[in-house]
């Protein structure tokens, strides 16, 4: 927790609609993050292979999210 805590800033990848990144992230009491869910990318846990494009995909609107 203390590298988190150190953080300038956090991102959480939520890959499926119950958000547990986020969750875990509040439940710890963190309030100050951003989120990122794969599901709103087209992404779905367990139905979408993690293929180069795939990932490429996440990687840019996390770019994009932190960049915010």
């Amino acid at each position: 927790m203390a590298t988190t805590r150190a953080a300038d800033r956090i991102l959480a990848i939520d890959g499926c609609i119950q958000n547990c990144a986020s969750s875990c992230l509040k439940e710890a009491g963190f309030e100050n993050f951003t989120s990122l869910k794969l599901a709103e990318l087209g992404i779905e846990k367990g139905l979408s292979p993690a293929t180069e494009e795939t990932v490429a995909r996440v990687a840019e609107a996390a770019k994009a999210v932190l960049a915010a």
